[in-house]
């Protein structure tokens, strides 16, 4: 794929070594669920029109520009009796282990929920906080602001008056 990267622009042509030093990141594309035209796509659009070292370019754009892992779907037993068990990981056809005559497949427990916190970190607890620091006769924060000179609860000069 990288050696018909010339065909695309005649500026790509790359050596041997060149070639060698790239694979291991087209191989890392690949891993992660891409496919060739997302590859090519990838190094072959909007190259700059001075194009001085196509290898450093095309690194750059293999490293800066690779996708996240892909999903890979679970696939379902072939089995006689259809039990609908999923098959290990890596095969793609076949029955089960246990219709297979091997054990029943151990199903691990589910991991367990995170509880919401509860006590002073809690939601309600920082509410009670708010509520109860509100009631406070020294409170130093909205209250303190509204009672600053000019704050929306200072006295107004009266009309006519110089202050």
């Amino acid at each position: 794929m990288l050696r018909s990267l010339v065909s695309v622009d005649a500026r790509l042509r790359l050596s041997a070594r060149q070639v060698a030093r790239l694979v291991p990141s087209v191989a890392d594309w690949l891993d992660r669920g891409a496919t060739v035209t997302e590859i090519l796509d990838a190094l072959t659009q909007g190259l700059p029109r001075t194009l001085y070292s196509a290898p450093a370019v095309l690194a750059d754009r293999l490293d800066r520009k690779r996708p996240a892992r892909r999903r890979r779907w679970k696939t379902y037993a072939d089995c006689a009796d259809g039990c609908g068990r999923l098959l290990p990981e890596g095969r793609d056809s076949g029955a089960c282990g246990a219709c297979a005559g091997g054990a029943e497949p151990a199903v691990p427990d589910p991991a367990p929920r995170p509880q919401p916190p509860s006590g002073p970190l809690a939601p309600e607890g920082f509410a009670a906080f708010r509520a109860a620091r509100g009631s406070l006769p020294g409170d130093r924060g909205r209250r303190a602001a509204e009672h600053r000179p000019g704050g929306p609860l200072a006295p107004r000069p009266a009309a006519g008056v110089l202050v």
